[in-house]
């Protein structure tokens, strides 16, 4: 144990900070530190892809990443006109007198959407076909077998 002592080296002293990172190092030990950091702070770091690096001594083909795709544009939120018009018949609601026997007045209108658009549906015209000649109905809507015969292979 004793010899170990005599080894270990301690070295007592001011920490000076390297020009490049910052970082704090006894004299002897910047000396050796500062061509290193020059050679490592000169130089562009990859990004590391840990796909590939799995992929590596496989078979697995390495993939490119997707990019992302770009959200589609959100239509304006129109709650706040719904939540109005709602207020609005709600309070004409609780004015009427149910008990009088009156008539209920027509709601309010309902206002535009410009979002949504109300087709009218048509109905396509019927084709009429023509009637077959003494054809007997089929009792399957499954397609029926024309006279070519089937013969299993195998069997006797």
């Amino acid at each position: 144990m004793e010899g170990l002592e005599g080894e270990v080296a301690v070295q007592t002293g001011d920490l000076l900070p390297c020009r490049i990172c910052g970082r704090t190092f006894f004299p002897a030990a910047l000396k050796k530190h500062g061509p290193i950091c020059q050679k490592t702070s000169a130089k562009k770091r990859k990004t590391f892809d840990s796909s590939r690096q799995r992929a590596e001594g496989t078979d697995i083909p390495t993939v490119k990443p997707l990019k992302p795709r770009p959200e589609p544009p959100k239509k304006p939120s129109n709650w706040r006109r719904k939540h109005e018009e709602f207020i609005a018949t709600i309070r004409a609601a609780k004015g009427l007198n149910l008990k009088d026997g009156g008539k209920l007045p027509p709601p309010p209108p309902p206002s535009y959407d410009p979002g949504c658009i109300l087709l009218q549906y048509k109905p396509a015209a019927v084709k009429k076909m023509p009637s077959a000649v003494s054809a007997p109905p089929s009792s399957s809507r499954l397609p029926q077998p024309s006279g070519v015969s089937k013969t299993v292979v195998g069997m006797k």
